[in-house]
């Protein structure tokens, strides 16, 4: 049985009081949940950041650990690295979450994946959308854009679960 005092709220945390019976006999047990009313948003902001710092010079302190390599737009010779987390593209992807659990991905520290046929510009946005929840594109890009996220499987882009 439990029971719950009113929560009260310290620092933008949360903390509520709720009484139960340990199943391990007859004693009862004080349990505090201590949530972070600003964990969301400072999440996102956080990842939202990462991405900035992916895009700019100066990313060694970023905690990269994958990088991407593109054909860069226009010309199929050059080629573009961009870099990510693997923690972040293997939750929004079965593909990567695939090819990072990978014996050998898995067992280097910072992978290299080629990703053939993907434009820089493409995979730019999708790592915009992965990073931020939302992306910019022009109506003229929005059929390739939407061919690569199907193709690599992003969450929130693909019917794919």
């Amino acid at each position: 049985m439990a029971s719950a005092v009113p929560p009260s709220t310290f620092n933008n945390v949360t903390v509520s009081l709720s009484v139960s019976v340990s199943r391990m006999g007859s004693t009862s047990q004080e349990l505090l949940c201590l949530r972070w009313e600003e964990f969301v948003p400072h999440y996102s902001d956080s990842l939202r950041k990462m991405r900035k710092v992916s895009t700019e010079e100066d990313a060694e302190s970023a905690f990269f650990d994958v990088s991407l390599v593109v054909s860069s737009s226009g010309d199929e010779g050059e080629e573009q690295v961009l870099r990510a987390h693997k923690l972040i593209l293997s939750t929004c992807s079965p593909l990567f979450r695939s090819l990072l659990s990978g014996r050998a991905l898995r067992l280097s520290p910072h992978p290299v994946i080629y990703l053939r046929g993907v434009s820089a510009k493409d995979l730019g946005h999708i790592l915009d959308f992965i990073y931020q929840g939302e992306v910019n594109v022009a109506q003229d890009d929005l059929d390739a854009f939407l061919a690569t996220a199907e193709e690599l499987k992003i969450k929130g882009l693909t019917q794919q679960v």
